[in-house]
Formats: structure tokens, C-alpha cells, sequence
């Protein structure tokens, strides 16, 4: 799903687009930093590499147009 996509359905959770922008900037806020928090844990380069789909892909574009 979409960064576009969930927002032309807020309404229909009755969520202002101030507050689905809140949210979202809590969001990547939570995320911007997950290879440096699985860094700091121990995880190796090789056990990250299956997360990076999760993190990093085109609707953190979206998301940061947004916020």
C-alpha cells in the first residue's frame, strides 16, 4: 500500500490529515535510524540485509513529501 494510497482513506478512521501527518513523521522518526539500532545490537551487515526491503524503499520519498 501506498503513502498516497493511506492517506486518501483517512477520513474513513476520522483522523484529520494533521494528525495522519503526526503519525507518519512519529513513524519515520521510529525507523530513520533501524540499521544503526541493529548495528548497536550486534547484528552483522549479512543479518540486516533481509530487513532493508522493510526501511528503506520508495515510499520514504512519499512519507518526507509529506511531513
Amino acid at each position: 500500500m501506498t503513502i498516497d494510497a493511506l492517506m486518501s482513506v483517512i477520513a474513513n478512521f476520522r483522523i484529520t490529515a494533521k494528525r495522519a501527518k503526526e503519525i507518519l513523521s512519529d513513524v519515520m522518526h521510529a525507523v530513520n535510524g533501524w540499521r544503526k539500532t541493529g548495528q548497536s545490537i550486534g547484528m552483522s551487515e549479512e543479518e540486516l540485509e533481509p530487513f532493508v526491503d522493510a526501511f528503506e524503499h520508495g515510499e520514504r520519498a512519499a512519507a518526507k513529501r509529506l511531513i
